[in-house]
């Protein structure tokens, strides 16, 4: 790259994040402090897809490919089991929106992961994408903290270690796992958009399921 291209993408780079910090109040690509990653994180990207039309006026992308990436991301994330076949059928139409509009930027292997292979990892993975992502071990080392804490005999390592060891059992049972997610997305999958519904398997069974749960509360 010329010293004249590598200063056009850096003024494009500042324009970016300048419009995105006006018009949405985001930071966006910026370093942390002490080396903790960067400004770009889910929270951010959240509220940018909630904004499809203003990204992609700031990005200089058709508003369907952000969009679809939207529905795409929200929908592996949201922790139910997603059909396969319109996830690919979705992902080949994001794809084509990308090559004929985005010349200007290779595809990330992050996109391309999704966008080519989505369909076969989701048909090869035993639970639904969204259990298999960074939340349940975060959530786990929450689980551990408070089992050594409140459920567990401090008498003896030995008993303490028994005691953390039969919770987990209990915790993993697939009928107790099954009914404590439903029970924890319950709110989330009344406001789900369409879209993302769409892309679910049987969404009307786990919408009304998540709905039953709560009349009996």
């Amino acid at each position: 790259m010329s010293p004249d291209e590598k200063r056009l993408v850096a003024n494009r780079e500042t324009r970016v994040k300048q419009e995105f910090r006006e018009q949405l109040g985001l930071i966006v690509d910026q370093r942390r402090d002490g080396g903790a990653g960067t400004t770009t994180t889910g929270n951010v990207a959240r509220k940018a897809f909630q904004n499809p039309e203003i990204v992609a006026r700031i990005c200089d992308v058709p508003v369907k490919l952000v969009e679809n990436l939207g529905t795409l991301w929200s929908a592996l994330a949201s922790g139910y089991a997603i059909d396969p076949d319109k996830f690919g059928v979705l992902c080949e139409e994001t794809e084509k929106i990308y090559f004929d509009h985005v010349k200007w930027y290779w595809l990330s292997p992050t996109i391309h992961k999704v966008l080519k292979h989505g369909k076969q990892i989701i048909e090869a993975c035993v639970l639904p994408i969204g259990m298999t992502n960074e939340e349940p071990g975060e959530a786990n080392n929450k689980f551990l903290r408070k089992i050594r804490l409140y459920h567990a005999r401090k008498s003896s390592w030995l008993n303490g270690m028994s005691d953390l060891f039969l919770r987990l059992m209990d915790i993993s049972d697939p009928k107790i796992q099954a009914y404590v997610h439903c029970k924890k997305k319950k709110h989330n999958s009344e406001i789900l958009p369409e879209p993302i519904k769409k892309l679910l398997k049987m969404p009307e069974l786990q919408i009304s399921r998540d709905a039953s749960d709560s009349e009996e509360e």
